[in-house]
C-alpha cells in the first residue's frame, strides 16, 4: 500500500510538472504571437513617422522658398520653391501608398493628402500674385488668413498622425516591458516548482530506498533464523488456521 501511495504521489507530481509547463509554453507561444503583431505594427507606425515628418520638413522648405520669393524676389527662390513642392509631391505619394497596407488609417491620410494639395495651390497662387500684382497684394491675401487656416490645418493633421503613431510606440514599448517582466516571475515560479518537485522526488525516492532497506534486512534476519532453529515453523491465521 506504501509503495503505491508512492507511486501516487510521484505520478502526481508529475502531472503538475507537465500542467506547469503546458501553461509556460502556451502563455509564452501567446505572448510571441502577440509581440510579432506589435512588432509589425510598430514598423508600421515609424514608417508613418517617417513620411510625416518630411513631409512638414518640405512644408518648412515651401514656406520659406515662398517668403524669400515674395520679399527677394529672386530666381534662386523660385527654383527652391519648384524643388519643395517636387519632395512634397513625392512624399505625399508615399503616404498615399500606405493606404493598402493600412486600411483602417484612409480617414486620417486622404485629409492630409488633400491640405498637401490645397497648400501647394496656395503657394503657387501666391507667387502668382507677386507676379502680377506684387507684394502689397500677397499682404491682404495674408491678411484674409486663408493661408493660415491651410497651413494649420495641414500641421494639425500630420501632428494627429504623428501623436497617434508615438501612442502606438509608447504602449509597444510598456506591453514589452511589462511582458518582460511578467516572464521573468513566470520562469522563476516554474524554476522554483521544479526545484520543489525535484526535492519532494528525492524524499520519495530516499524514503522508498530505506522502506525496501528495513524490508530486506528482516526478511534476511527471518531467514536466518529458519535457517539455525532445528524444529519446525507453522504459520497461522488470525483463527489459527495453518497456512505454512
Amino acid at each position: 500500500m506504501k509503495q503505491l501511495s508512492t507511486r501516487l504521489l510521484i505520478a502526481v507530481f508529475f502531472v503538475i510538472a507537465f500542467s506547469f509547463i503546458g501553461f509556460f509554453v502556451v502563455v509564452t507561444f501567446k505572448n510571441l504571437d502577440r509581440t510579432k503583431q506589435l512588432n509589425d505594427q510598430t514598423t508600421k507606425s515609424l514608417h508613418f513617422l517617417l513620411i510625416t515628418e518630411k513631409i512638414l520638413e518640405s512644408v518648412d522648405e515651401l514656406s520659406a522658398a515662398q517668403r524669400g520669393y515674395v520679399f527677394i524676389s529672386k530666381d534662386e527662390y523660385r527654383q527652391q520653391h519648384q524643388a519643395a513642392i517636387s519632395k512634397l509631391l513625392i512624399r505625399t505619394d508615399s503616404l498615399n501608398t500606405l493606404k493598402e497596407d493600412n486600411p483602417g488609417r484612409v480617414a486620417e491620410i486622404e485629409p492630409a493628402t488633400k491640405l498637401v494639395a490645397e497648400k501647394i495651390n496656395d503657394s503657387k497662387n501666391t507667387l502668382a500674385i507677386v507676379d502680377t500684382a506684387g507684394v502689397y497684394a500677397v499682404v491682404d491675401k495674408i491678411r484674409s488668413g486663408v493661408t493660415k487656416k491651410i497651413n494649420d490645418s495641414l500641421r494639425s493633421s500630420l501632428q494627429q498622425m504623428e501623436q497617434y503613431d508615438r501612442n502606438i510606440l509608447n504602449n509597444t514599448n510598456h506591453y514589452l516591458e511589462e511582458t518582460a517582466q511578467k516572464t521573468s516571475y513566470r520562469f522563476l515560479i516554474l524554476a522554483f516548482t521544479f526545484l520543489l518537485i525535484l526535492v519532494v522526488f528525492l524524499m520519495l525516492i530516499y524514503i522508498d530506498f530505506k522502506r525496501k532497506e528495513k524490508t530486506a534486512a528482516q526478511l534476511r534476519y527471518q531467514a536466518s533464523l529458519i535457517e539455525t532453529l532445528p524444529d519446525a515453523i507453522f504459520t497461522t491465521n488470525k483463527h489459527f488456521v495453518i497456512e505454512t
